[in-house]
Order: C-alpha cells, then structure tokens, then sequence
C-alpha cells in the first residue's frame, strides 16, 4: 500500500542510539515509508569497512547494497516496526510499515531480516 507524503520521514537525534528516522504524519501498516534505490557492491569491496558495514544491506550472497535514503539511519531492533525489501532485480528497495505508526513514532528495522524479499 504506497502512502504518498514526500515528507513522511525527518532525521533526528535517537534516545536509543545517535541518530534514528521519525515519521512526520501517522501512517497505517502496510505503508511504503519510503522507497529509493540501492548501489550494490561485492562483499570483497568493503564489506569489512567500519563504516560501510554499518549502512549497508544484503543484496544476495556475495554482495552487500548502500540504501539511498533515509533508511540508512534507521536504528535496529528486533522488534522492528518496519521492514526493508530488496527488489534485486529492479536495484529498489521499500521500507514498509509492519504496524501502524504515530506521528513522531522511531522507524526501525531488523538488520538480521534486511534482505531481498524480507519484508
């Protein structure tokens, strides 16, 4: 279910850790929160990296993929409130509500489910 606002998501500081992604407006379950490209890399390129490592997603079994979009900042929980799909043919990704969100709600994923086809 695509949820059209452009400006559904805000960057902020995170009482759980550093910075963390908000939604603006409430936005039900099954929401696309926000929907962008992906830049996949092979695993020997930099997976290892500190800092790519970090921001990145498995794309399949030898590469790894830099989301572009806010979902980079997303904090994990594995109880997450969202989830990010991979279209590995299309290089796409979604961040999909899994439940219905407040406004001013943290925005999180599973970083053990941020795969092709997890949500």
């Amino acid at each position: 279910m695509p949820f059209d606002d452009g400006d559904l998501l805000r960057a902020g500081d995170s009482p759980i850790h550093g910075r963390g992604v908000f939604t603006r407006v409430a936005a039900p379950r099954g929401a696309v929160l926000e929907a962008g490209a992906v830049v996949p890399y092979p695993i020997a390129d930099g997976c290892g990296s500190p800092v790519l490592g970090c921001y990145s997603y498995r794309f399949d079994e030898r590469t790894r993929c830099l989301a572009l979009g806010l979902v980079t900042l997303c904090n994990h929980s594995p109880d997450a409130n969202a989830s990010m799909d991979i279209d590995t043919d299309a290089f796409t990704y979604r961040l999909v509500a899994r439940q219905a969100l407040s406004a001013g709600a943290e925005v999180f994923v599973d970083y053990g489910e941020a795969a092709p086809g997890a949500s």
